[in-house]
């Protein structure tokens, strides 16, 4: 998957599922899960708890040029 990405062959229809959610809660056998964070990878204990905060993060981009 990570070569096909790379080359761009990745259909997103295909290869990829996407979901809507407000909240996720991911369980695991392990004891311990490698999670990106900011580009580092720390190993973290499950359960893992995500959820949406709706406004968070301000965005700015560039007006159009003229």
């Amino acid at each position: 998957m990570i070569c096909r990405m790379v080359f761009g062959k990745v259909s997103q229809a295909r290869d990829i599922e996407s979901f809507r959610l407000k909240e996720l809660q991911v369980r695991s056998e392990t004891s311990r899960l490698p999670v990106a964070l900011d580009g580092e990878v720390e190993m973290m204990n499950p359960p893992l708890h995500y959820r949406m905060r709706p406004g968070a993060l301000r965005v700015i981009v560039p007006g159009e040029s003229r």
